[in-house]
């Protein structure tokens, strides 16, 4: 059935964007109200050119559930024009007629299996309908897992990658699709991206040179036995073993050299043994200053080393960029230097105090570490020369390291999509296949039922059918007889031939109405058969010409003869749409139905433009509050300024004329056109009973709607009637409430 109708440019339906019709699939008939004008014939118009694909309208289309293909049957003004005017004769309709036992059992056969190979093309549409959904959701959703790869890095050192994808969710899953997934090779991360796309990225970036550092000879001065050995005088000396027990050797090398050349002290002053500065040389002998001077110079070579390592890491880690980023280097020298450091304090002291005996740390781990270090950032150095001397073929690299890594790290999404996909692709062939199956089947059945009903099929039911319906209505000033064996014409009762054209508006209504509803029934091909369920039937204002005498009959037929209506296997119309601008015919309709709980009701509104809204059954329940409707529309901005005219005169004639207030009414129009001489004529338009001149004054183009709101409104303050107004039109009393005035019945 049809799910939705949209309509977009045509006729009276806005341009700009388009209007949704939306029906409710759970209910089989929905009827359509609306005035003349409002837009009703368009919406059947698009029913059939679209749905029947009979020179389609632009911009509009009609959906039905599960895209099932439909005939579309329309009565309207094309169909009437087309089967009609201007010819003498009408097309015949054919049916079936009764064959012999072994073709009718046969052609049973091929309707029930036809049948129900059609029930199972539904049932695997609306399977395949669902199968699509999933595959939509899940893609939704591999959608939603992959986009942060451009959220993340759109604004990023990486970004670069990403160019050209214009925001497009779509358009990064196609990629990280086509990139290749390798589970045993781990791609780059995305740190080392960043770091290789900053080495390419300054276009003109030279090559950088290696760094070195020297840090040979420290752990052989530190070793040396010198720095463990106590430096003492030499024991011939008579002074030696006085100063060894006074433990003062390192002073009195110091006093030396402030040993005059007199012979006191130095230090107290007291006359020194004659042999005194004798008996010192032997004690400090060559051998003693030869230790020394070892002492001071491996201090001071240690020092220099020290000193040149210094400066070279420093200048280093000034001005090597890859140096300072290096996380290590700088801690490993601080650890290194504090170790270097205390080894040359330590190596000053030895130099004071000689006969003290000190210890060194050795520097070999401190300084290894160093050396790793100081690789590492030669290696980085080799890694960016190469970037920079093959810079065209690196940024591809990178470019495809960095979709290796976004596949890497979207893998488990991706995987479970594929796997998703590929049970839906698969399940979505074999629907496919089994469809091509039964519409296989289906076309055979189809095929030879055509060969069957050829020989069977006549048009002679249908003239009865309409004829007998003529009667039941009470007309026999003309009936259908054959023409031909494919075509109808008009008898009159005596016998005469009498054609379309002769007939009053009301008879050409009656004729059409019922060739129409036969039609349904037959075909107007004699070889095409189309089973009801794949029918769907929409009738434009059926009644428009017609007597009131036959508003119920037309009805009771569309209830009971179209709405109603089985096959012989029990199949129904699929959908049945009627469209009025007659609140009688409305009223009818619903009451020769047996429950309006299945009947979806709307209403077609044009103000501008038409717009379908959703309406109850109750929301009108006679002509008088049919008219204040349209004042309600008008409120909302849905109803043209003749509308809302003709609305407010409908509802003075009925109101104050009932109620018997005529002499209020007519003041009440004086009193508004003494304050406002515009209004004199729309007060002649609204006071138009029996004594009204014979002229119907409607141009009130200086008028708008809020004029006639207002001063409709005034009508009924100038005659104590608010109360009723706000009654029907719903709003809250804002006056002291009086006696509110009946409800006009129509």
């Amino acid at each position: 059935m049809i799910k939705r109708i949209t309509i977009q440019g045509y006729k009276s339906f806005p341009a700009d964007a388009p209007t949704t019709i939306d029906f409710v699939t759970t209910k089989r008939v929905a009827v359509f109200y609306g005035l003349n004008g409002a837009g009703k014939s368009a919406i059947g118009e698009v029913i059939h050119r679209n749905g029947n694909n009979q020179e389609p309208v632009a911009l509009c289309s009609v959906h039905t559930t599960h895209n099932v293909p439909y005939q579309y049957l329309v009565y309207n003004e094309e169909f009437i024009e087309a089967t009609f005017r201007n010819r003498d004769d009408m097309p015949g309709i054919f049916t079936i007629g009764k064959p012999e036992a072994a073709a009718l059992e046969q052609a049973e056969a091929l309707e029930k299996g036809a049948g129900q190979w059609r029930e199972r093309i539904e049932q695997v549409t609306e399977q395949r309908s669902e199968r699509e959904e999933e595959a939509k959701r899940a893609h939704t959703s591999v959608l939603e897992a992959v986009w942060p790869v451009y959220t993340d890095h759109k604004n990023g050192p990486l970004k670069e990658w990403l160019a050209g994808f214009g925001g497009s969710k779509q358009k990064v899953f196609d990629q990280l699709s086509a990139t290749p997934f390798n589970l045993t090779e781990a791609p780059p991360t995305v740190e080392e991206l960043i770091t290789r796309t900053n080495d390419v990225s300054d276009r003109t970036a030279l090559a950088r040179s290696e760094v070195s550092v020297d840090v040979t000879g420290f752990d052989g001065i530190e070793g040396d036995a010198l720095w463990g050995q106590a430096i003492v005088g030499s024991g011939d000396s008579t002074l030696s073993a006085q100063i060894h027990a006074l433990g003062n050797m390192d002073w009195v090398r110091q006093g030396r050299s402030f040993l005059g050349q007199d012979s006191n002290c130095p230090f107290c002053q007291q006359n020194l043994p004659h042999d005194f500065s004798d008996e010192l040389a032997k004690l400090f002998d060559a051998s003693f200053e030869t230790r020394i001077q070892q002492v001071q110079q491996r201090s001071e070579q240690y020092r220099r080393k020290v000193e040149a390592l210094g400066q070279t890491l420093d200048n280093i880690l000034e001005h090597e960029p890859f140096a300072k980023e290096h996380p290590d280097l700088e801690r490993v020298w601080a650890q290194a230097r504090l170790t270097l450091s205390e080894n040359v304090g330590a190596m000053e002291k030895k130099c004071v105090s000689p006969g003290q005996v000190v210890s060194l740390k050795f520097s070999n781990e401190d300084l290894r570490a160093i050396q790793t270090a100081v690789a590492q950032v030669n290696d980085r150095v080799l890694q960016f020369n190469d970037r920079v001397r093959d810079r065209s073929n690196e940024l591809t690299r990178i470019k495809n390291g960095f979709w290796a890594r976004m596949r890497h790290d979207h893998a488990p999404a991706l995987n479970v999509y594929k796997t998703s996909d590929e049970t839906i692709t698969k399940a979505i062939q074999a629907i496919d296949q089994e469809m091509g199956t039964l519409r296989k089947n289906v076309a055979d059945a189809e095929r030879q039922l055509v060969e069957l009903r050829r020989s069977t099929a006549g048009t002679d039911k249908a003239v009865e059918a309409i004829n007998q319906r003529l009667v039941s209505l009470g007309v026999d000033a003309f009936k259908i007889t054959k023409a031909t064996a494919n075509q109808y014409r008009l008898t009159r009762s005596s016998g005469g031939v009498d054609n379309y054209r002769s007939l009053s508006e009301g008879e050409k209504t009656l004729i059409t109405f019922l060739y129409f509803v036969e039609l349904i029934n037959g075909s107007a091909v004699a070889d095409t058969t189309v089973p009801l369920d794949r029918k769907i039937v929409v009738i434009d204002d059926p009644i428009s010409s017609l007597s009131h005498n036959y508003v119920y009959d037309i009805a009771s037929i569309i209830v009971h003869d179209i709405i109603a209506l089985e096959g012989e296997e029990g199949k129904r119309l699929k959908q049945v749409i009627v469209l009025t601008h007659s609140l009688f015919f409305h009223h009818e309709l619903i009451h020769a139905c047996p429950s309006h709980k299945q009947i979806e009701f709307k209403r077609v509104l044009k103000h501008t433009h038409s717009a379908v809204v959703p309406m109850a059954h109750t929301d009108l329940l006679n002509d008088y509050e049919a008219y204040w409707q349209v004042v309600k529309d008008a409120k909302a901005g849905h109803a043209t300024p003749i509308m809302v005219a003709n609305a407010m005169r409908g509802i003075c004639e009925r109101f104050f004329y009932f109620t018997r207030r005529q002499n209020d009414f007519k003041e009440g129009l004086n009193r508004i056109g003494h304050q406002d001489h515009r209004f004199s004529a729309l007060a002649r338009y609204l006071n138009r009973q029996s004594h009204a001149d014979g002229e119907n004054l409607t141009d009130f183009g200086d008028y708008d709607v809020n004029y006639y709101l207002e001063k409709f409104r005034m009508v009924f303050e100038q005659t104590n009637q608010m109360e009723h107004y706000r009654a029907m039109l719903g709003e809250e009393d804002e006056d002291t409430p009086e006696e509110r005035a009946p409800v006009v019945a129509a």
